[in-house]
């Protein structure tokens, strides 16, 4: 199983206007690719920059601005791409892992306020 994949996903963002698309993302910052691991940090291969999924702001090109995130779009968004690679069995348990550690992620920022 992979370590990361490239990350891709529908938009998550709570107002965009075409939450189906699914769109392959990169770094607001220098336009590099970013890549997202099996316990949600997202790195960009372009400056090295990483951060947690829960800590992103996304903007796709439907969008003008960063739109804000919650968990429930991002979970929906990461389930969907486990379920789309033509039925990819090793890319779906990424998937299932990465909403595992997900789980255990929110549960701890929950604890830690």
């Amino acid at each position: 199983m992979p370590y990361e994949i490239r990350f891709k996903c529908p938009c998550p963002n709570i107002n965009c206007p075409n939450p189906n698309k699914l769109n392959t993302w990169t770094h607001y910052n220098c336009s590099g690719e970013l890549y997202i691991n099996k316990y949600g940090m997202i790195n960009c291969k372009k400056c090295e920059d990483d951060y947690h999924i829960f800590d992103s702001k996304f903007k796709c090109g439907e969008e003008k601005n960063f739109g804000e995130s919650n968990m429930t779009k991002i979970y929906a968004a990461i389930a969907a791409v486990g379920q789309m690679d033509n039925g990819d069995p090793e890319m779906s348990q990424f998937c299932e892992d990465l909403l595992d550690s997900l789980q255990e992620e929110r549960k701890r920022r929950k604890n830690n306020k």
